[in-house]
């Protein structure tokens, strides 16, 4: 029940309101500030810590211990490498030869019929896998004699 006592502290507090006087019991700016600064402080000093740990971690690291990492090792084959560049290198000259005999046709007029016999006389094997490192031909090689 409200009595007289209640009705004169909530007198007396809105006088002092109103009087200019602060009600210091919700905020405490000076505690508030000094909390956020021992936060950030708090923080600092952790990440400081964490970045020594693993500087110390990675420093203290002993070239025997680094030595017994198991890493997938390749084997360089020399045999396989050597077939490589040969069917490479051969592709290339095939190519070089067609290219050469197309550039010589192109500005003379031959028909679509003769630039496919063309592609069979400079390289009858263009369009067969010779090799295992081209397992079926591409349908690149049977269109490219019809573009001309």
């Amino acid at each position: 029940m409200i009595d007289k006592q209640l009705i004169t502290k909530i007198l007396r507090s809105a006088r002092r309101r109103s009087r200019g006087l602060k009600d210091h019991n919700l905020m405490h700016p000076t505690r508030e500030w000094f909390s956020g600064l021992a936060v950030g402080f708090i923080l600092l000093l952790s990440g400081t810590a964490w970045c020594v740990y693993l500087y110390w971690g990675y420093s203290t690291v002993e070239p025997e211990t680094a030595a017994e990492i198991d890493a997938p090792v390749n084997i360089y084959q020399k045999a396989t490498v050597e077939a490589a560049l040969a069917e490479l290198s051969a592709r290339a000259a095939r190519y070089e030869e067609f290219r050469t005999t197309l550039e010589a046709r192109r500005f003379t007029s031959t028909s679509p019929e003769e630039a496919a016999d063309a592609l069979q006389t400079v390289s009858p094997d263009a369009t067969s896998s010779t090799s295992t490192l081209q397992a079926e031909p591409s349908s690149t090689d049977t269109v490219l004699p019809e573009i001309l």
